[in-house]
């Protein structure tokens, strides 16, 4: 499950480290987006408790014409 930081200020949380998702050193930005393993509901649980987390479903991609189709049918109207 993909999570997002919203919070405001660079962190560091000690249950994604000790869990493996982060190192011990490396902050947490705003806007940062990390997953955790499906299989580990505690951690999902308390993420979804802190507050300062999200969420994240990843935007679906827009079906339709390449963009070169519309280009060439643009120029073919202008000539």
């Amino acid at each position: 499950m993909k999570f997002r930081y919203v919070g405001h200020a660079p962190i560091k949380d000690v249950d994604l480290v000790l869990a493996g998702i982060f190192k011990p050193n490396q902050a947490i930005v705003p806007g940062a987006i990390f997953e955790i393993p499906n299989n580990n509901h505690n951690l999902i649980r308390l993420v979804k408790m802190m507050g300062v987390y999200e969420e994240y479903i990843e935007p679906k991609r827009k079906v339709g014409r390449p963009k070169k189709e519309k280009e060439e049918k643009e120029e073919d109207k202008e000539e």
